[in-house]
C-alpha cells in the first residue's frame, strides 16, 4: 500500500508540472492554459458511451475495437476542451503522457509511451485511451495534430493525425487509424 501512495504522488506531482504551460494566442499575446492529463489502464476506459458528435458510424461501444478515435469536447462557457484518443495501441508496459503545445500557430497535441526503466516493455500491446483537458482556449477554429512519441522506438515524434477542430461546435471526433485492434481489444 505504501508503494501504490508514493505513486499517487509522483502521478500528481507529474500533472501539476504538465498542468501549467505559458503559450501563445494567435494574436500573439501569452496566455496561461491549463492542462490536465487521464491515462487508462490497459483496456480503456470502460466508458460504454457514444461519441461525442452522435456520428452513427463511430457510435457506441460495440465499435470500440472498430478505430482508433480522436474525440472532442468544448465548453464554450469555461473556454475548456477535452481531448481523448480512444482506442491507442501501445505495448502493455510504459509510461505515457500527453501534453498540448503551440508549435507555429498549430495546437500540437504529443502522446509519448517510454519504457519503464532498463527494457522495460512486455511482449504484448493493449488498448489504451488518453485524455488531455485544456482550459483557457478561446471559441473558433484550431488546427491540430496529434503526434506520437514512443521513445524506444523512434527518436522524434510523428504526426498521427493532422486536421481543424472547430470550437464553435460542442462536439466531435475523427478515426485517428481505422485499423482492427484484433485480439488486443475487448468490446466493454
Amino acid at each position: 500500500m505504501k508503494n501504490l501512495g508514493t505513486k499517487m504522488v509522483v502521478v500528481v506531482a507529474m500533472i501539476g508540472a504538465v498542468g501549467l504551460a505559458c503559450m501563445d494566442t494567435e494574436a500573439g499575446d501569452p496566455t496561461l492554459l491549463i492542462q490536465r492529463q487521464a491515462i487508462s489502464d490497459c483496456g480503456g476506459f470502460g466508458e460504454a458511451a457514444a461519441s461525442p458528435a452522435g456520428d452513427p458510424e463511430t457510435d457506441g461501444a460495440d465499435d470500440y475495437c472498430a478505430a482508433e478515435l480522436l474525440e472532442w469536447t468544448y465548453d464554450a462557457a469555461t473556454e475548456t476542451l477535452e481531448l481523448t484518443d480512444a482506442r491507442a495501441l501501445l505495448n502493455c508496459c510504459g509510461e505515457r503522457t500527453m501534453e498540448l503545445s503551440v508549435v507555429d500557430d498549430v495546437y500540437v497535441v504529443t502522446e509519448t509511451d517510454a519504457p519503464v526503466g532498463e527494457g522495460g516493455r512486455c511482449d504484448c500491446v493493449c488498448v489504451f485511451d488518453l485524455r488531455l483537458t485544456v482550459e483557457g482556449l478561446v471559441q473558433g477554429v484550431i488546427p491540430v495534430r496529434i503526434e506520437r512519441f514512443e521513445t524506444d522506438v523512434a527518436a522524434e515524434p510523428s504526426a498521427i493525425w493532422n486536421g481543424e477542430i472547430d470550437l464553435g461546435l460542442d462536439a466531435g471526433d475523427a478515426v485517428i487509424d481505422g485499423t482492427e485492434a484484433g485480439p488486443w481489444c475487448h468490446e466493454g
